[in-house]
């Protein structure tokens, strides 16, 4: 069996230089500045380094070029972060099905809240509730122990929604406070 010779690669130092970046796809993981922006932000923060911790050694003098590469390639990564953040939020402007169908798990009106939420700016919640409203219920509901027996311990737990009940005009019920020996 013969085994095929391979060329070895590129000789010239100019094909060796071309053959450096056939895997480089982002350069965030190269250990040295991917582009000439990048070089300009090393040497910058290199700088700014440097005055700041005068580097005696050798291995200081590393270190403040190893954090300033670091550095440079996270200014790139947030840069490219807020570029993907902003087309994703330009898709999801033109396609806000795109983020209901994400949602999965939750009632229709979940989704319809979800919906408005999207294409209105702002949520409109049934029964004259509003968002601060509602987060002080799920409030006391959330600090709930318990079990509730009657009206009186219901109206004591939960003042918030119990004024919020009371206030709601309901249909077909004499007292007002019929409703509590119904949620009962």
């Amino acid at each position: 069996m013969t085994v095929e010779k391979r060329g070895g690669g590129p000789k010239t130092p100019k094909g060796k230089a071309r053959s450096s970046v056939n895997a480089r796809t982002h350069g965030l993981s190269s250990v040295s500045p991917s582009d000439a922006k990048e070089s300009a932000l090393v040497e910058l923060y290199s700088k700014e380094l440097t005055d700041y911790y005068k580097p005696e050694s050798p291995l200081e003098k590393l270190q403040i070029e190893r954090i300033a590469i670091c550095r440079a390639k996270l200014n790139y990564l947030y840069e490219l972060e807020r570029i993907k953040l902003t087309l994703a939020c330009k898709e999801l402007e033109s396609e806000p099905e795109k983020i209901l169908e994400k949602i999965t798990g939750y009632s229709e009106l979940a989704k319809g809240m979800a919906k408005e939420c999207i294409t209105e700016g702002q949520i409109t919640l049934p029964c004259r509730l509003d968002l601060t409203l509602l987060e002080a219920i799920c409030q006391e509901i959330d600090g709930l122990a318990g079990a509730i027996e009657n009206q009186h311990q219901f109206a004591r737990a939960l003042p918030t929604l119990t004024k919020y009940l009371n206030s709601y005009p309901v249909v077909g019920l004499n007292n007002t406070d019929q409703w509590v020996e119904k949620l009962v």
